[in-house]
């Protein structure tokens, strides 16, 4: 399996400059019109949290996001989604686009599940270098929700948010 992580913006250059299997976007309903043609399959999973506290791993928090009707916080059923495409790209060996918004949350997040995924158990460490290399960040900061619900789905006990705090640690502008 391959991994392309991108914004919306520049899905269409990637597209056009790169041979793609698949394309999953992580996105809310209101962007889907900004989507250009897609000649490939194609995966919405539709989340909206961007504004809502992307960074929010509390629980009494994202009760209260819960709550409003313009957010739709990322769950178990959005991770299970993104797994199962993780899991068919691993299969059949294909190129995976996976983009949001702006390429630096939803879709770092998703393509941190999916390295986690291929890699298997103890690796995490492993995994999350991969992402670094991938996204060209030495700090990559992916939508903390969805991580702390891989490390669940996956059975990492925490270890894939680990990752995040330990390389953010070493950075004097962290939000940690």
């Amino acid at each position: 399996m391959r991994v392309i992580v991108s914004s919306l913006q520049a899905l269409p250059k990637i597209l056009a400059q790169t041979p793609v299997d698949h394309v999953l976007s992580v996105l809310p309903r209101r962007e889907m019109s900004s989507m250009p043609a897609i000649d490939v399959p194609h995966t919405v999973v539709e989340v909206d949290d961007v504004g809502f506290g992307i960074f929010v791993s509390d629980a009494e928090i994202l009760e209260i996001l819960a709550d409003d009707p313009r957010c739709i916080i990322p769950s178990s059923s959005h991770v299970d989604a993104i797994l199962a495409i993780g899991q068919q790209a691993l299969a059949q060996d294909w190129t995976l686009l996976i983009h949001c918004h702006a390429g630096l949350s939803r879709s770092v997040a998703g393509a941190y599940m999916l390295l986690a995924l291929e890699d298997g158990p103890g690796r995490e460490e492993v995994s999350f270098a991969r992402l670094k290399a991938l996204t060209n960040d030495p700090s990559p900061l992916p939508n903390f929700h969805l991580v702390h619900l891989a490390d669940e789905a996956l059975g990492r006990e925490g270890r894939l948010f680990a990752q995040i705090q330990t390389s953010a640690s070493s950075d004097p502008g962290s939000i940690f």
